[in-house]
């Protein structure tokens, strides 16, 4: 890995250069993709004017544009987990966090290699600046200590590299170091068999593709057959490749069906939208209504969505699979299929088709049905060959012996004629046996996708609900308790006082004491109004004017009736329970306090 980094002065030109601007004869394939934005949004312009007006929050920085680009060996495989996991420790290394840093990540598709672009705003929403003195030998112990910790190729020709045995982490490079030819090491001799050839290429082309169908296809191209199962929701159930006459199953090679379905389906998981249509149910006008009405609308909403959803699903399912039964009785022209799309109630257009409300590009179904018939034919091929084989066989005479041949001779060919009998007899009748074939999976994926999508909001609308409703009790409690004391409490509060206050089994009564709503509502109450107040002196005259007490019992009070203690509920209770039985007295109070002593 390979990070080159220059700073400059100004945002829009370097924003520019990340999405290309200047560039307008760019294939749709080199188009650069923006994988992450943080805290700058809309056009470039409007970009580049976010990054600037945080940026002269600092005078003394000079040149607040940080550009980063990173390049990996072009025969580096690299899972975007991984690809993930570098940037956040090369924005980790730079003293760059996503709280407080601007930034925008992009992959360029212009060079053979790998390589992403970072464009950072070395000004923090903090007016904190990022230190960029000696910054390129900084990337060069960045890199390499990624390079350790990631598992990467490793790349010789570095001046510095990183040492943690250095108490400056790092260390300048002997010239026998340096003076290597390759630019990245390999860490393995080469392929050693097919098996890891499969896995490299496989890895490589699911990174490029989106779903099960595009990755069989990418496959037939560079050779190598793979036969996929689904199951009758469309969801891959089991996978096997052929390549060079070797046959292996997925999980012969590290690649299991089942992680292969959940790969497609995380990567597919943030790039599909919304595709329901205006004929979808949305939620009505619920201006003016209450909490719960809205809840209770809105779930119906949810739930009526996800109702249509699945029906169409299943139209689509079946709609498609009618198609494939026609393909596999030999009908092979795309407009008669298409024909029979659109009597299912599918709207074909040249781009954009619709089925019930959901968007999807056309040539998703003409490239699905190309290759139904593709690999039909393909099947027919393979069954007209194992035919001709077994004909062949079937009609292969036996050799004939005469006295003329050598005793040894005549052995060698009744040997050869006994094996020609076996193999007749063990051969089967090949049969056509269509496989692979089946109702288009990729838009059911994403129909897929769309009802999940609904059901964690629908999940997560209960849950709302659910601690709307918990705030909502706790709320009135909170208001009841901030009524102020009436009358009544206040003369049956003083009357346990007065029972209290010569009692000699205070703990014995501790119980029968607080079996009274009304202490329980002084202590909410108390509670309320004494975390208000916010000067030691003001909590103090609020304990002294509403429990009548002096200046020593309630600086008492104060320092202890709030302390976070886990046993913080219990302590309140046992002070104001306590109070009654004044233990602190004038001729004594100093030394009490001082030793800390705790009432009662």
């Amino acid at each position: 890995m390979i990070i080159n980094a220059t700073t400059g002065t100004g945002f829009l030109g370097a924003i520019s250069y990340i999405h290309k601007e200047h560039e307008k004869d760019f294939s749709q394939e080199q188009k650069p993709k923006i994988l992450e934005e943080n805290m700058v949004f809309g056009t470039v312009p409007e970009q580049a004017y976010l990054m600037r007006s945080i940026a002269i929050r600092n005078a003394k920085s000079s040149r607040p544009v940080l550009h980063l680009s990173i390049s990996f060996h072009q025969e580096e495989i690299i899972s975007e987990e991984t690809r993930d996991l570098i940037f956040d420790k090369i924005l980790e290394e730079l003293g760059a966090t996503r709280d407080n840093n601007q930034f925008i990540i992009a992959q360029h598709f212009d060079a053979a290699h790998e390589h992403y672009h970072i464009l950072l705003n070395k000004v923090g929403f903090d007016r904190s600046n990022i230190n960029t003195s000696y910054i390129v030998n900084k990337c060069q112990v960045i890199a390499d200590k990624i390079e350790k910790e990631v598992d990467l190729r490793r790349t010789s020709g570095r001046t510095v590299i990183y040492d943690p045995t250095n108490p400056k982490g790092f260390r300048y490079t002997t010239p026998e170091e340096r003076n290597k030819k390759k630019i990245f090491l390999d860490k393995s001799v080469g392929i050693r068999d097919v098996k890891t050839f499969l896995k490299k290429t496989i890895d490589s082309l699911m990174q490029q593709t989106f779903n099960v169908t595009d990755l069989l296809e990418k496959l037939e191209k560079n050779g190598i057959d793979c036969r996929a199962n689904f199951s009758q929701d469309g969801v891959l159930k089991g996978i096997s490749f052929k390549y060079n006459n070797q046959s292996y199953k997925g999980t012969q090679i590290g690649l299991k069906s089942k992680e292969i379905e959940n790969f497609y389906v995380q990567k597919n998981q943030d790039s599909i939208v919304e595709k329901t249509s205006k004929n979808f149910t949305k939620p009505e006008n619920i201006a003016g209504k209450s909490a719960k009405e809205i809840h209770e609308k809105t779930k119906i909403e949810f739930t009526k969505t996800i109702k249509k959803l699945e029906k169409m699903l299943y139209g689509y399912k079946n709609a498609t699979q009618k198609v494939a039964d026609k393909i596999m009785a030999g009908e092979i022209k795309i407009d008669a299929l298409i024909k029979n799309l659109e009597d299912s109630n599918f709207k074909i257009n040249n781009q954009t088709s619709f089925y019930e409300g959901f968007s999807f590009d056309t040539d998703i179904l003409i490239r699905w049905m190309e290759r139904n018939i593709a690999s039909i034919e393909k099947q027919k091929k393979e069954y007209e060959q194992k035919i001709l084989e077994y004909n062949n066989l079937m009609n292969q005479p036996k050799k004939e012996t005469s006295f003329l041949i050598f005793f040894g001779n005549e052995r060698k060919i009744k040997s050869e004629n006994e094996e020609l009998d076996l193999k007749k007899q063990m051969a089967i009748i090949p049969k056509l046996d269509i496989s692979g074939i089946g109702c288009e999976i990729h838009i059911q994926q994403e129909i897929n996708l769309e009802i999940k999508r609904y059901r964690d909001r629908l999940q997560d609308l209960e849950v709302k609900e659910k601690n709307r409703i918990v705030q909502e009790e706790e709320l009135k409690r909170k208001q009841e308790a901030e009524k102020p004391i009436s009358k009544a409490h206040v003369d049956k509060y003083q009357a346990h006082r007065e029972k209290f206050m010569n009692s000699e089994d205070y703990r014995t009564n501790f119980l029968e004491y607080y079996e009274h709503e009304s202490i329980l509502k002084d202590l909410y109450w108390l509670d309320k109004h004494f975390s208000d107040l916010e000067t030691e002196h003001d909590k103090i005259e609020f304990l002294k004017v509403n429990f009548d007490l002096k200046d020593n019992e309630a600086f008492y009070l104060s320092e202890r009736f709030f302390d976070l203690d886990p046993k913080v509920n219990l302590i309140k209770k046992q002070i104001i329970n306590s109070l009654p039985d004044r233990i602190i007295r004038d001729e004594e109070d100093d030394n009490k306090i001082n030793k800390g002593m705790r009432l009662r």
